[in-house]
């Protein structure tokens, strides 16, 4: 059975697997907020929200665990939920342009592109956004950073 829940204080679990990802977070400004689902009490995926260059989540999941893809989209309701509930007029995705599967979940959840992220003069990232008051239009995307 899947458990899907808002990350709190007693959650040391949670704070163990980051620990873990640490490629994933940026250690110096760590996550506002967390989402996490668990299977039979072992974490399959955490959902964070962070506020480094822009407000984003990012979707860390337990490679143990394959094909995360129905339990990311119920974490992502539930996010979505707290993000509406606090006025949150948008919030991003950024994923690695190899991940094509959670960039079509993305697309299907109704985040549209806004923008990608370079390395070495080359994208490496696709920027996806989630706007809470409004359907982007084709004016409002950014093509690029």
């Amino acid at each position: 059975m899947t458990t899907y829940t808002e990350v709190g204080p007693d959650d040391r679990d949670v704070a163990l697997f980051l620990v873990n990802h640490l490629q994933r977070i940026n250690i110096w400004r760590l996550p506002l907020k967390a989402w996490v689902a668990r299977q039979d009490g072992e974490i399959v995926v955490v959902l964070t929200f962070e506020n480094v260059t822009y407000p984003a989540i990012h979707i860390i999941t337990n490679d143990k665990f394959p094909r995360p893809f129905m339990r990311v989209i119920k974490l992502w309701r539930i996010a979505e939920a707290w993000f509406r509930a606090a006025g949150m007029p948008m919030v991003a995705a950024p994923v690695f342009n190899h991940l094509y599967h959670f960039q079509s979940l993305l697309r299907r959840f109704g985040f549209t592109k806004i923008g990608e992220e370079y390395e070495d003069g080359h994208p490496v990232e696709t920027v996806y956004g989630y706007n809470f008051k409004e359907t982007l239009n084709a004016d409002q995307v950014r093509t690029g950073v």
